[in-house]
């Protein structure tokens, strides 16, 4: 409560449908790849949301225009045809960041995730999209935390047999307090093994 007026902070936290509420505002068009796109920032953002019990009399953006065109490098893209670019949808069956953070338990993954590097979450639809290369090229280099680094040593200097031993060699309450605060401890140790179990 602030002033009387009570308010709400969201964060992709609740059942909120902030792109949706993006677009209306005019931040922003829906892509092939179902994302919202900003002609300035792109997609790679995170769309949070202020909910209050008043009423404010604001101006309003019309609704951005479709800036994707013909372009299709996201669908062609997409390992494993998940996109719809007709209707703008992706199906969750065969997106893989469904099945590496989404399903927790063993499941068979969606047919060529075997091939791909990641193990953990996608953003091959985002990093093809011209919307996003300009920024990409253009960002400043990033200067990880020291636990940052660690993290990303921890996976990226790591053969895939050894990141499972050193998984398996993990405790799950161990797991949990390495990647506390991280996107990771989402998944939890057996959603990460259960990730790896399925690459070549």
């Amino acid at each position: 409560t602030s002033g009387g007026v009570e308010i709400l902070f969201s964060l992709d936290i609740q059942p909120i449908l902030e792109r949706d509420l993006a677009y209306r505002a005019g931040l922003g068009w829906f892509g092939k790849n179902s994302m919202l796109i900003s002609k300035e920032h792109g997609s790679f953002v995170m769309i949070g949301a202020i909910l209050t019990d008043k009423k404010f009399n604001l101006s309003t953006k019309k609704h951005d225009t479709d800036h994707c065109g013909t372009c299709r490098a996201c669908v062609d893209a997409c390992p494993t045809n998940a996109i719809d670019p007709v209707t703008r949808t992706v199906n969750a069956e065969t997106c893989i960041p469904n099945f590496t953070i989404e399903l927790f338990k063993d499941s068979y993954p969606p047919e060529g995730y075997g091939d791909m590097e990641e193990i953990f979450g996608c953003d091959i639809c985002q990093d093809v999209c011209p919307w996003n290369k300009k920024l990409m090229e253009e960002a400043p280099d990033h200067q990880w935390s020291q636990k940052q680094g660690e993290l990303l040593n921890f996976f990226l200097d790591t053969p895939k047999d050894k990141l499972e031993e050193k998984l398996l060699g993990m405790s799950k309450r161990n797991y949990q307090k390495t990647f506390k605060r991280t996107s990771l401890e989402r998944t939890g140790r057996d959603g990460l093994l259960k990730n790896l179990k399925y690459k070549k």
